[in-house]
């Protein structure tokens, strides 16, 4: 801990010379603003009152003095260079530059932390030779790479810039400290705004708050213009405002806008506030969320307790909670209708209620302050949705153009035929629980494609001849005036401007009050409406006289200006997407991606390409499958307890540790096995192991020369330690102090499509296993085992380490993480490495062959049966075909690698790769591989220099054989009984907290002493025995005294 507050305060001392402040940017370059959290500012030059931190940073992007400010209640004190106290409770904003046209109009426009990382969501390493660059490459990144990025890493010292798909409000169990390399991290506040395809805009309401710090105020609005403007980022006091969320006061038409969110995934605190609403910008994937505004209503720390219809672990996010309300899993069954839903933030678990407070208002309780949560009613209920009252539904058509479908039709809800338009726009808006929003219709074949998503925000359409866009629209608007009676009242033409002077023109306002004006209009041809500054102009009279522009469109009067299909597309001004195609490789070894994916967090993720809104779900969706306890088996070795299904049929679904699920899991595609490896704690074998047992012959090969002793052992640990902590993973193995380790699996075969989710239907089973009989004695190394470390009897008097086994072969994951997981997925891309032993850099080894066999329960190979992998360090000519279509490849001076598709064989669903490896003393030589994409080296064959006659290498610290075997395989596990655990309140459906019993206690009075009933009547005749006894002794002693007395 010293150490880590030492290298903060380097990093903090080096600060300034990363960030440089300052006062004018020079040409092609974007006044930008960080928000910092140091203990000191620059020398104040003079304080101003401001209402808010907007004002104080508008004054310094003004100001040709000023490189930073400092704000807290209403006081904007402004800085420049020098070293100041900063006040307690302030905000400090720093001054930059950077060359990119994505700069949003906020206070500020990054969020920068010292000395801290986000672990699992590295999307794209790019070279930054300073942080002004790595900043510009984030706010770009959706020009460059096609996403949006959350939140960077900037590495001054290797100059690197590493940009993330989350940021740290949304996974904060994954920011953490770094202490071993100075690293600044940085929240991308212009993001967030925008929902990207397949992703839908939607609001969620909290009725009587706003946010503690109002930004932008618009007086005399609806809401639906409010909404508008906050969607399409308007705002009157900048242009393409960042706009997050929004306030409306429906009795005095206040609309407040505003750049922030609401705790706990954003910075700002909700305050209560007579009249005013405050409605949260969200993206949601399900096609099934409303049309309406707003989609939900949220009621903080608040809970509906007993109507619990189905709990979910493991959920992400709380958007994807929502998702689920709008499109409930098949296991509620198709009565269920979901009316509202609690998600608990820090514990992930999302609740399907199938009551609300309104029906239910006595069990709509307070959850307790060691909770996090948030209660949810749903407004659509999954029905079809009318226009609000006073509003009509209308169409506005897009000529010859289309809106992409997208990759294998994902926006398309459903293909029809139909009589003409008006059928098509019936059964689009009467579609359910879909909300379907636009539709493709084909004039040639009359027949629409109704789609969830529409045309006004991110997506794009694109020119197709023959095919008319049409979108609908609620508009205060009755009759049906077009040419054609199908409710087609404008048509629209994108990146057009009309030109000439309008004969009215309107600031800031909603496209839909655009359209409205100009309906009511009888003289109003045409409208051009500019998208980002909500400028509506009107034109009585349109011609042919028009200019492309980027932010502008013209909606023609369909009831005004009849429209003629010349062939033209009204999207031919639309300019195509460029960028390249996400998810790049940066071919650099040393990225500090490649760290990040593999640093040990608190929970950390093997996602390292998931995109923020995309979907989290790699398993392909089926319908859910019973795994019978009778398919599930164990067993117990150095590799760890391993747990392993043989099921009859096929499942799609995840096995993963509970609680666990981002350290310890396996997911299974369509497939009727799978393996899930739960290893060992690192503590494994730290108890002493007696050598009683022993013969003295066998001891004196332990033996060490006097002072030899201490550093050998030293080096055994060494090596121990090294092994563990590249092989160690957290999958909640409990040591219960006698040799017995237990951990519980969830077996998952939902087809809800979020990895991790732990619903009613799953299996839960506790695994454990018995090491007793190994720790307590010689740990013999038996088949179908591998021991992590030496022997005993292997170390030699003079001191020096012999491996029998030097290399190490693991079956890894196949998506980067180097999880040592051994997967059971047919088809499943999986990698074989092998690692050298032997930390010593003159040695290498080449594989030389590779065959797998049948692995059967109890480690018997199944007979005759063998395929041949690798020959002679190449695939041979069928594997390579598909099994093994690649190299083998060098990863470090250590460990080589190759991809592996995943296979079985009809005998057994379990396979063993056994492998011939030969060691060679420098560099091994590659060996030229014709496979299926071309030639290429292997590096699996030895120096032509090598003595044939050598069978042993010896370096400093080993004594290693030159030609050894390395084994890896799929082992099979035994199931256990069911397990419970205790719930929270919200998740119990039978509890009556109406319901008042008296019970009976015992009291017992102080001073009293309680005893067993036997305990009391062995005592009371024990007693009376020794009375009796004393009684006779005495009666005897009476009677003699009285018969001496009388003879005498």
């Amino acid at each position: 801990m010293k150490a880590f507050a030492v290298f903060a305060l380097l990093a903090v001392s080096a600060l300034a010379d990363t960030l440089p402040s300052v006062t004018i940017c020079p040409p092609e370059t974007q006044t930008i603003f960080v928000l910092q959290h140091n203990s000191t500012v620059g020398a104040r030059i003079r304080t101003i009152p401001t209402s808010n931190l907007a004002e104080c940073s508008d004054h310094c992007a003004a100001s040709l003095d000023c490189q930073g400010v400092e704000f807290k209640e209403g006081s904007c004190a402004v800085f420049r260079a020098g070293s100041e106290k900063a006040t307690k409770g302030s905000q400090l904003l720093t001054k930059s530059c950077v060359k990119s046209d994505r700069v949003c109009q906020s206070p500020f426009q990054f969020d920068l932390f010292e000395q801290k990382i986000l672990v699992g969501f590295a999307r794209e390493v790019v070279p930054a030779e300073n942080i002004q660059v790595c900043m510009a490459a984030c706010l770009n990144a959706f020009d460059t790479f096609g996403f949006e990025c959350e939140s960077a890493m900037f590495y001054p010292v290797d100059q690197e810039c590493i940009l993330n798909t989350e940021d740290r409000l949304d996974r904060p169990s994954l920011f953490v400290d770094e202490a071993d390399d100075t690293v600044i991290y940085m929240d991308n506040n212009c993001a967030g705004s925008q929902c990207y395809p397949p992703y839908i805009t939607q609001y969620i309401a909290v009725e009587g708050k706003q946010l503690k710090n109002e930004l932008d105020r618009i007086i005399n609005v609806d809401l639906d213009s409010c909404q508008a403007l906050c969607t399409q980022r308007l705002s009157i006091s900048s242009n393409d405002f960042n706009c997050k969320s929004f306030m409306y006061n429906n009795k005095t038409r206040t609309c407040i806008l505003a750049d922030e969110r609401s705790k706990p995934l954003g910075r700002a605190d909700l305050v209560a506030t007579e009249g005013f609403t405050y409605f949260e910008k969200k993206c949601f994937a399900s096609p099934n969320t409303c049309r309406n505004v707003p989609s939900f209503k949220r009621v903080p720390q608040m809970i509906l307790v007993g109507f619990a219809a189905f709990v979910m672990e493991n959920v992400p996010s709380v958007t994807m909670c929502l998702d689920q309300c709008t499109n409930p899993p098949p296991e509620t069954g198709e009565g269920f209708v979901c009316k509202s839903v609690m998600y608990y933030y820090n514990e992930q678990e999302c609740i399907l209620n199938s009551e609300t407070r309104e029906s239910k208002p006595e069990l709509f309780i307070p959850e307790g302050e060691e909770f996090l949560v948030d209660y949810f009613d749903i407004t659509c209920h999954l029905k079809q949705e009318k226009c609000p009252t006073g509003q009509h539904l209308k169409a506005i058509r897009t000529i010859n153009a289309a809106l992409p479908e997208g990759e294998s039709e994902l926006h398309i809800l459903k293909s029809s035929a139909a009589k003409g338009i008006k059928e098509c726009v019936a059964k689009c808006f009467g579609l359910a629980p879909e909300k379907c929003r636009s539709f493709n219709y084909d004039k040639s074949t009359k027949s629409c494609d109704l789609l969830y998503l529409d045309g006004h925000n991110t997506l794009q359409p694109q020119v197709r001849q023959g095919v008319d866009l049409y979108d609908l629209h609620c508009l205060a608007v009755e009759n049906d005036c077009s040419a054609n009676k199908d409710d087609a009242l404008f048509s629209r033409y994108l990146h057009t401007k009309q030109r000439g002077i309008p004969a009215k023109s309107y600031k800031v306002v909603s496209l839909n009050s655009c359209l409205e004006v100009c309906a009511g209009n009888p003289t109003c041809a045409g409208a051009n409406y500019n998208r980002r500054l909500g400028d509506c102009s009107l034109f009585d009279a349109v011609d042919e006289q028009s200019e492309v522009n980027e932010h502008t469109d013209f909606y023609k009067n369909l009831c005004v200006t009849k429209e003629v299909d010349t062939g033209a597309s009204a999207a031919a001004n639309v300019p195509e997407t460029k960028h390249r195609v996400s998810g790049t490789v940066v071919d650099n070894k040393d990225a500090k991606s490649q760290l990040l994916l593999t640093k040990k967090a608190k929970k950390p993720t093997i996602k390292n390409t998931e995109h923020r809104r995309a979907p989290e779900s790699t398993v392909p969706l089926g319908p859910p499958v019973e795994v019978k306890a009778e398919a599930i088996q164990t067993i117990c070795n150095y590799e760890g307890i391993k747990v392993q299904i043989n099921n009859g049929e096929p499942f799609s679904g995840v096995i993963f540790v509970k609680n666990k699920f981002d350290t310890c899991r396996v997911e299974v595609a369509n497939s009727n096995a799978a393996t899930l490896v739960l290893g060992l704690p690192k503590d494994f074998g730290m108890r002493p192991i007696s050598l009683d047992n022993l013969d003295d012959n066998e001891t004196g090969k332990n033996k060490t020369k006097k002072g030899e002793e201490t550093p050998l052992k030293e080096e055994i640990e060494e090596f121990r330690q090294k092994r563990q902590a590249a092989e160690f993973r957290d999958c909640g193995l409990v040591d219960l102090l006698n040799g017995t380790y237990k951990s519980t699996v969830v077996i998952q075969t939902n087809n809800l499509g979020i990895p991790g989710l732990v619903t009613s239907m799953d299996q839960l089973y506790e695994v454990s296993c018995d090491y007793s009989s190994m720790l307590g004695g010689r740990v013999q190394a038996g088949y179908n085992m591998t021991v992590t470390g030496p022997e005993a009897n292997l170390i030699q008097p003079r001191g020096k380490i012999e491996l029998g086994n030097p290399v190490l072969m693991q079956l890894l994951n196949g998506d980067g993480t180097e999880q040592p997981l051994v997967q059971a997925k047919l088809g499943d891309i999986l990698e074989l490495r092998w690692e050298i032993m032997a930390m010593d850099d003159e040695l290498d080894f080449f594989v030389k062959n590779c065959h797998a066999e049948p692995g059967l329960a109890g480690g018997k190979a199944g007979a005759g049966e063998k395929l041949q992998l690798i020959d002679g360090g190449c695939p041979t000519p069928a594997v390579a075909q598909k099994l093994i279509p690649g190299a083998i490849e060098i990863k470090s001076s250590a460990v080589k690698t190759t991809k592996m598709q995943a296979f079985r064989f009809d005998s057994s669903a379990s396979i063993r790769v056994t492998c011939e490896v030969e060691i060679c003393k420098g560099d091994c030589e590659s060996v030229e591989c014709a496979l299926t994409g071309g030639v290429k080296k292997s590096f699996g064959r030895k120096k032509r220099e090598v003595n044939n006659n050598i069978e042993e290498f010896e370096t400093n610290r080993y004594l290693i054989p030159r030609r050894s075997h390395a084994t890896t395989s799929i082992v099979i596990i035994d199931p256990l009984q069911q397990v419970n655990e205790p719930v929270a309140m919200s998740r119990s459906s039978t509890l009556d907290l109406l319901r008042e019993e008296a019970h009976e206690v015992q009291v017992i009075e102080q001073g009293s002493i309680c005893l067993n009933s036997i305990t009391v009547f062995a005592i009371f005749g024990t007693l009376a025995v020794l009375i009796l006894g004393q009684a006779i002794v005495i009666s005897h002693y009476a009677v003699r005294r009285f018969s001496t007395e009388k003879t005498a």
